[in-house]
């Protein structure tokens, strides 16, 4: 498409209205080349971890406002309250997911396929 368009009208001697008509024929060329397509975002089909519940997440925000705070803060009360908040939460989360992927095993009719499919899950496989 470049190759057939017709580049005459660039060599009017003004540089910034050679541009500006330079431009205008290249994003012309460009958006019918690759024209804008709707993309339909549907926010139900989030990604959804089962064993996260509503106390994780809102210690998980309090960890990235103390982890922000721990930054600039080098207390050595502060660093101490700090670590022991931040191995408090990794037990709690490690816990959480300990209890569904031991219900998930319990329940399922199928307990090895069961088991071997949240273990590809966990290890990133899917």
């Amino acid at each position: 498409m470049l190759k057939i368009t017709k580049w005459d009208g660039l060599n009017t001697g003004n540089v910034e209205e050679d541009f500006s008509c330079f431009l205008d024929e290249f994003l012309f060329l460009f958006n019918g080349a690759f024209p804008l397509q709707k993309k339909i975002l549907c926010k139900n089909k989030k990604h959804k971890v089962k064993w996260i519940t509503q106390g994780i997440r809102k210690s998980a925000e309090t960890l990235r406002r103390l982890s922000r705070e721990f930054i600039v803060n080098k207390k050595d009360d502060f660093i101490e309250f700090y670590v022991k908040y931040r191995k408090m939460y990794k037990r709690v989360v490690r816990k959480a997911k300990r209890i569904y992927t031991d219900e998930r095993i319990l329940t399922a009719k199928n307990s090895k396929k069961c088991g071997e499919s949240l273990m590809r899950k966990m290890a990133g496989m899917r």
